[in-house]
């Protein structure tokens, strides 16, 4: 199953018009929804855990885990991630941190163990790109400079990594 086919089960009512990056950690899309005439959009972070068949195939075969076993070993990751979201929408109050609007998580119904994580936020445009179009000032500068030492200070305080 592809990932815009997991957020289309899951929010259906959200239309995904293209995807804007991809790392070890998941894909995310940029997607729309419209209704009454007002139209919404928002970013959608798509985590699968394990993250493919392969990785599942080699745990599995690696250390000869049965299917609970392989729930047990993989779980904590869900756990995990669950915790960073649940933190994330705390510090979501912070102006500069990106907001959580809202998340799901259920069973991969491709894979015999498995689950999807779909976060969906406050799509926020890239840094380079407003660099880019924009006339910025010194003073620019060094306002987004603070605005991000203070996202970063925050993350160091809360113990998270930013990716």
């Amino acid at each position: 199953m592809t990932h815009l086919e997991v957020i289309q089960r899951v929010w259906s009512e959200w239309t995904v018009t293209e995807k804007i990056g991809e790392g070890s950690f998941g894909q995310v899309f940029r997607a729309r929804k419209e209704r009454f005439g007002v139209t919404q959009e928002a970013a959608i972070k798509v985590v699968r855990i394990p993250g493919d068949d392969a990785e599942l195939k080699r745990v599995q075969s690696g250390y000869g885990l049965n299917e609970q076993e392989l729930k047990e070993y993989f779980y904590p990751e869900v756990e995990k991630l669950k915790k960073e979201i649940v933190l994330m929408q705390e510090l979501g109050e912070d102006s500069h941190i990106v907001r959580i609007l809202d998340f799901e998580i259920i069973d991969a119904p491709d894979a015999i163990v498995g689950w999807y994580i779909l976060i969906r936020m406050e799509l926020l445009e890239c840094l380079e790109k407003y660099v880019k179009n924009n006339d910025m000032t010194v003073a620019d500068v060094v306002s987004i400079g603070e605005d991000i030492l203070s996202c970063l200070e925050t993350c160091e305080e809360n113990n998270i990594i930013h990716r």
